[in-house]
């Protein structure tokens, strides 16, 4: 997505004006025009970056969130209901959100134990360090 209606800061994207719409009359606007008017949604485009870190992912080329974000299901559980909360709570929280959590219970060893794991992938992807 390369356009779109941005709220605030940067809270909440919008690709198709129907759903910006519906977001303008939920948060109390008469409309699409009166929360622009308010400066609470703008319609913006911004250029692609073309900075992003890409995996291989079973022979399908991914931009390395996507492929965190495809990579749970089985791997920490192998109780799908689990695998498809986690996949969820990703989607929400975003990866930052997620790690953020995660610092909440993870102590030193748990930390070295993920860098270790995510090295080790990194190189067996052949993705280098930066």
């Amino acid at each position: 997505m390369n356009e779109g209606w941005c709220v605030g800061q940067g809270e909440r994207y919008f690709k198709y004006e129907d759903d910006a719409e519906a977001w303008a009359k939920s948060a109390g606007y008469a409309d699409l025009d009166e929360a622009f008017e308010h400066t609470a949604i703008y319609w913006t485009e911004w250029e692609e970056d073309l900075d992003y870190e890409w995996v291989e992912v079973d022979g399908v080329l991914r931009e390395i969130d996507e492929a965190v974000y495809l990579g749970i299901s089985g791997v920490v559980s192998h109780d799908q209901s689990d695998a498809q909360d986690y996949n969820r709570l990703l989607k929400v929280l975003g990866a930052e959100g997620m790690l953020m959590v995660f610092e909440r219970w993870m102590d030193g060893r748990d930390l070295k134990d993920i860098i270790s794991s995510a090295n080790d992938t990194l190189h067996e992807n052949g993705i280098p360090l930066p």
